[in-house]
């Protein structure tokens, strides 16, 4: 599939911008695996200070291959090159999305933060954070932090906390007096994964809007969430409206073994859906990449249909008896580097 142009996606933006009113995310797919930017609309309280109309923050930044683990153990490559090849390929597009928020030009674009959700090499790709300005805030889950820190780039590395540790169901706490998150914006962790691959967790990013009420979240589970994992959302989810769920629709395995399994696959992913009812669930961590190593003639990976697993659930639901028909869900598949308004 050819890459979207630059012409293109700034006309894109002009017509999806004109249409949104009050303004509302926009989720651009960097490349066709698990890179993303998401940039949410600043409230107008908060803008009035501020030069831009969105915070943009790129998430779990992988932009160059391959990724070497070892030659003999482990080689990744994208099978599909990225659109959005280098940070400042990144920054060009952030200035886009302000200049068609403006209708003016921006001659620069700038993120404002940036968001590792694992600590795999493929989360925490070296090369491509050591392209970022130091001085952008990062933001990590608790396994991938010492990967960053030790990095020793960065001036300010966070970590991200847990939701519902120690009994707190609030969004908007802060882990230590410097964490530089706006008021109106928050991230957690939910789920921590569990031992040997530590993969099964998600990131909640959690934001409000002027006069509103209610909060919205887009919860970002490459790998997948635990059931067990899930009810500590569910204490709290009528807070929340869940915008979007970003899922891998693609199971793993390592020898075909569950205990090794590391994409949790669509059929999970269809239930956590049915659980959370998201307005919008977005296909990531789908790229079946190219291997080399040992460890490549020991994964198999699956691609997953959303259609079968429907048919599956709907088999199921006769075979328990349970009545009435299901909704389809929102399923969105943002190619590589194309965006989607999350309204």
């Amino acid at each position: 599939m050819a890459s979207i142009s630059r012409l293109d996606r700034q006309s894109k933006l002009r017509t999806l911008l004109s249409k949104s009113s009050p303004r509302r995310p926009l989720l651009t797919h960097l490349t066709a695996d698990n890179s993303w930017l998401l940039s949410i609309p600043i409230p107008v309280s908060s803008s009035k200070t501020l030069d831009n109309a969105f915070y943009h923050i790129i998430i779990d930044p992988w932009l160059t291959s391959p990724i070497v683990v070892a030659t003999w153990i482990l080689s990744l490559h994208h099978v599909l090159e990225p659109t959005f090849g280098s940070i400042a390929d990144v920054e060009t597009y952030i200035a886009d999305i302000e200049a068609a928020a403006s209708k003016s030009e921006t001659l620069t674009g700038k993120l404002d933060a940036v968001l590792v959700s694992h600590r795999a090499p493929d989360h925490t790709n070296i090369i491509t954070l050591l392209s970022i300005d130091p001085t952008v805030p990062v933001f990590t889950s608790r396994n991938a932090f010492s990967t960053v820190k030790d990095l020793k780039h960065f001036d300010n590395v966070f970590q991200i906390p847990d939701f519902g540790e120690d009994g707190i169901f609030d969004w908007r706490v802060r882990p230590e007096p410097e964490y530089p998150l706006p008021p109106w914006l928050g991230f957690s962790r939910l789920g921590k994964g569990e031992k040997p691959l530590e993969l099964h967790f998600g990131i909640m990013l959690t934001f409000s809007r002027d006069n509103d009420e209610k909060t919205e979240c887009i919860i970002h589970s490459p790998h997948g969430i635990l059931d067990k994992d899930m009810k500590v959302f569910e204490t709290a989810k009528s807070d929340f409206n869940t915008l979007a769920i970003l899922h891998t629709t693609k199971s793993s395995t390592t020898l075909g073994f569950e205990a090794f399994r590391a994409n949790l696959g669509v059929n999970h992913a269809l239930k956590f859906v049915r659980e959370l009812s998201p307005r919008h669930w977005i296909s990531t961590h789908d790229e079946m990449l190219r291997m080399t190593g040992v460890m490549a003639l020991l994964q198999v990976d699956k691609a997953g249909s959303v259609d079968e697993a429907l048919e599956l659930e709907k088999a199921e639901d006769e075979k328990e008896g349970r009545q009435g028909k299901r909704e389809k869900p929102n399923f969105v598949d943002v190619v590589n580097g194309d965006i989607f308004l999350l309204d």
